[in-house]
């Protein structure tokens, strides 16, 4: 497996288990704890996205294919 996709796959379990915390919490009664972290968790992987494009970008690499 590349190590991109390692990568992915890594990033995707992080951000499903902090939005799984988070709802899990809204659950128990902790709305402002668990909107706190679902905003931070989904702010922080667009910047991710954003911020990898713009390095792409930059850098002159070719951009990643989608079908990989």
């Amino acid at each position: 497996m590349r190590q991109a996709t390692r990568g992915q796959h890594y990033a995707l379990f992080i951000c499903s288990l902090a939005l799984v915390i988070a709802a899990g919490l809204a659950f128990s009664g902790h709305e402002v704890t668990a909107s706190i972290i679902g905003g931070l968790d989904l702010i922080g992987l667009a910047a991710v996205f954003i911020a990898g494009r713009v390095f792409v970008r930059s850098s002159g690499e070719a951009a990643p294919e989608a079908s990989e």
